[in-house]
C-alpha cells in the first residue's frame, strides 16, 4: 500500500534515526538542487541530535552548487568503514592474541606457536561502513544506481533505509518509505521531518534553503504539480523568516544563463503530439557548443520540458554529444514503459531518464525509429 508522509512512517523514521549513531545520506546520481538543499537541511538536523552523518555513495564536492548555502555538503566526507587488520596463521601458527592500551595507542599483540611471526603475512583493508540506517534523496530506484565497488551490494539488504521520494516512480524498497505523490518537492517532505526530529521551528537559514529548494522543483510555482500543499509549506517556511529574495537569488544562481540559453533552444526545437502523447525535442552539436553547456545538462533539459508542455506519455530527447555528428536518444517517461524500452532496445538509467545505448546516423533516422518502438510500447 501506498504510505504518504503524514501517515504511520514518520514516528518509525524518527524512531530509527534516534536509535542511529551513524546516518548515511545517499543522492542520485544527477543530483537536484532539492535533493542537495535537503540533504543539507537533515545534515544539519542530526548533526545537532549528535549522529555522525557521511555519504553512502561518493557524491562530488568539487562542483556543489552554492557551497556556502550548503556547507555541511561541502565539508561532508564518506561514512567511516572499519578497518581490518589481517595475519596468514596458515603460513605461522598463533597461540595468543591479545591487546594491550597505551595512551592512545592500540598494540595488537599475536605470540607464536612454533616459529617467528613475520609482517609478510599481515595485510590491511576496509571492512563495512559504520552506519545503522541510510536515507535515499530523490532516489526512486536503488537498484539502478551505479555505485561501482565502493559499495557492497549485500549492504543494502543488511542496513534499514528511509525512502523519502514524492516520484510516482519510486519503487518503494525502503523499509520506511517517506514517499507523498502529493508532494511537488523532496524539501515539503523532508521539513515535517526535521521539524518533528527536533520538535522546535527550523531557524531561518534553513527555511530559506527549502524555500529555495520548493521554487527550483516548482520552476517558481509555475509547475503543474504546484498545489495548495505546496504554497502552505512555502508560506510556512516564510513565517519561520525564510527570506524570499534569498531563495530567488540562489535559484537565479543555479540557472545560469548560458544553461538557460540552452533550456530555450530545446524548446523551440520541441513538438508535442496530441495523438500519440509524445513530446520530441531536438538539441544539435551546435547548440551546447553556443551555450558552453555539454549532455551532462540533459536530465535538467528533460525535466523543464516535462513541466512546460501538457500532460503526455513519455518525452524523446535527441540530441548530439558535439564530437560527432551521430544522433542519441534519452527518453523520460513512467518507469514501467522506460523498463519495457531498455528490454528492447538496451540503454541505461540516467535517474530517472532512460539513454539509449545505440546511436542513430541522423535526427530524421533517430525519429523513425523511434517512433516505430514507440508504438509498440505505448
Amino acid at each position: 500500500t501506498e504510505q504518504t508522509s503524514n501517515g504511520m512512517d514518520l514516528p518509525k523514521a524518527i524512531e530509527l534515526i534516534e536509535k542511529s549513531d551513524h546516518v548515511g545520506i545517499l543522492l542520485p546520481q544527477d543530483t537536484s538542487f532539492d535533493a542537495l538543499a535537503s540533504a543539507e537541511v537533515l545534515t544539519r538536523t542530526l548533526e545537532k541530535r549528535g549522529k555522525k552523518i557521511g555519504f553512502v555513495a561518493e557524491v562530488s564536492t568539487e562542483k556543489l552548487p552554492h557551497p556556502q548555502a550548503l556547507k555541511k555538503l561541502a565539508s561532508l566526507g564518506p561514512l567511516p568503514k572499519e578497518f581490518i587488520i589481517s595475519y596468514d596463521a596458515a603460513k605461522s601458527p598463533v597461540a595468543e592474541l591479545r591487546y594491550e592500551k597505551q595512551g592512545e595507542e592500540i598494540q595488537i599483540i599475536l605470540s607464536p606457536k612454533l616459529m617467528a611471526l613475520s609482517k609478510d603475512f599481515v595485510t590491511f583493508r576496509e571492512g563495512k561502513f559504520l552506519c545503522d540506517c541510510v536515507v535515499a534523496l530523490g532516489v526512486d530506484d536503488i537498484e539502478t544506481l551505479d555505485l561501482g565497488k565502493t559499495v557492497d551490494p549485500a549492504f543494502f539488504t543488511e542496513t534499514p533505509i528511509i525512502n523519502i521520494d514524492f516520484s510516482p516512480q519510486n519503487k518503494q524498497y525502503g523499509e520506511i518509505n517517506l514517499t507523498d505523490l502529493t508532494k511537488s518537492s523532496l524539501a515539503e517532505i523532508l521539513y515535517e521531518l526535521a521539524v518533528a526530529i527536533q520538535g522546535e521551528p527550523l531557524d531561518q537559514e534553513s527555511a530559506t534553503l527549502l524555500l529555495a529548494a520548493i521554487i527550483s522543483q516548482t520552476k517558481g510555482f509555475s509547475s503543474p504539480a504546484t498545489n495548495a500543499d505546496t504554497l502552505l509549506a512555502a508560506s510556512e517556511l516564510m513565517r519561520l523568516g525564510a527570506k524570499n529574495s534569498e531563495a530567488f537569488a540562489l535559484i537565479a544562481e543555479e540557472q545560469s544563463p548560458n544553461l538557460i540559453q540552452l533550456l530555450g533552444r530545446a524548446q523551440v526545437r520541441s513538438k508535442f503530439e496530441k495523438d500519440t502523447g509524445l513530446l520530441w525535442s531536438f538539441l544539435t552539436a551546435e547548440d551546447f557548443q553556443k551555450t558552453g553547456r555539454s549532455p551532462d545538462d540533459n536530465s535538467r533539459v528533460l525535466e523543464e520540458l516535462e513541466n512546460s508542455f501538457p500532460k503526455h506519455r513519455a518525452s524523446v530527447l535527441l540530441w548530439q554529444d558535439g564530437q560527432e555528428d551521430k544522433v542519441n536518444a534519452t527518453l523520460a517517461g513512467e518507469r514501467p514503459i522506460l523498463e519495457t524500452i531498455r528490454g528492447r532496445a538496451g540503454g541505461e538509467f540516467q535517474s530517472p531518464h532512460l539513454k539509449l545505448n545505440h546511436a542513430f546516423t541522423s535526427f530524421r533516422e533517430a525519429e523513425e525509429r523511434l517512433r516505430l518502438l514507440l508504438a509498440e510500447v505505448l
